[in-house]
């Protein structure tokens, strides 16, 4: 990345957690929990995430919780 995108991308994420650091937590949380949900929609059963959990757990990929991916 250039240094000039990289100044472009700190800026952006400090411009991000302000507005959330503006809006009333109830709202933020619903925001969070909404993009958790949607993250979790997209994950495979191949996904990385999905994996490491199985691991931890000791059972196959496809036998990990959906609502502990989207809580992960």
């Amino acid at each position: 990345m250039t240094r000039t995108g990289q100044r472009l991308s700190d800026l952006g994420y400090a411009a991000g957690w302000a507005v959330v650091r503006a809006l009333p937590e109830p709202v933020a949380r619903a925001l969070f929990r909404a993009g958790a949900d949607l993250a979790a929609r997209r994950q495979g059963e191949d996904s990385q995430l999905r994996r490491n959990l199985s691991r931890v757990l000791g059972v196959e990929p496809a036998q990990v919780p959906d609502d502990l991916i989207r809580d992960s």
